[in-house]
């Protein structure tokens, strides 16, 4: 079920209203609308074609003994938790604050969370860029004393930019010593 999920899912991303040269959500309009509209396959043919090729993906991925584990790279490794030889992730980069709100209609349609806990969903990402402002109106040292200097200079600029890179610098740091306290 979840293989056809995800497909359904690609579906619903590639057949939406919402203007596929923005990565967020954003309602197309006028004639773009309506030459989307008249140029989209029917819904059964695409979700075929998805189905398909992704079944033919599948059949090319190699057997073998391997280990999935998801979870938070900035929880850190405790005695007794799995260990690894390699660790394969796909870390946030700066400026992709809005992963979530890109991905809000998959996540809605995979019933991974409804449209009002997407702000919750938010909060738990690396690189997010939603405050309040008591979040950042406290002085904070930057764990990595090389962007103290320019963090200071975004912050008398902007401080929720500031604390938006800040926090990003900070979890990513976690990250990283996290995944190396899982390695073997």
């Amino acid at each position: 079920l979840a293989f056809m999920e995800a497909c359904f899912s690609a579906c619903v991303k590639r057949l939406s209203v919402s203007d596929p040269r923005l990565s967020v959500p954003v309602r197309l309009k006028g004639d773009a609308l309506e030459k989307h509209v008249l140029n989209s396959p029917s819904v059964i043919d695409h979700f075929a074609k998805v189905v398909g090729a992704n079944s033919a993906r599948l059949a090319k991925m190699p057997e073998g003994c391997r280990s999935v584990i998801y979870t938070d790279a900035r929880q850190r490794h405790s005695d007794g938790d799995v260990q690894a030889d390699l660790i394969i992730t796909s870390p946030p980069y700066a400026g992709a604050q809005k992963y979530i709100r890109a991905s809000s209609l998959s996540i809605g349609w995979l019933g991974m969370a409804p449209s009002d806990r997407l702000r919750e969903l938010e909060k738990l990402n690396i690189g997010r860029e939603h405050f309040y402002k008591s979040d950042y109106s406290v002085e904070s040292v930057s764990v990595v004393p090389s962007a103290q200097e320019v963090l200071s200079k975004i912050k008398s600029m902007n401080s929720l930019r500031s604390h938006i890179a800040d926090t990003y610098l900070r979890e990513m740091d976690d990250a990283a010593e996290a995944i190396i306290s899982r390695l073997r």
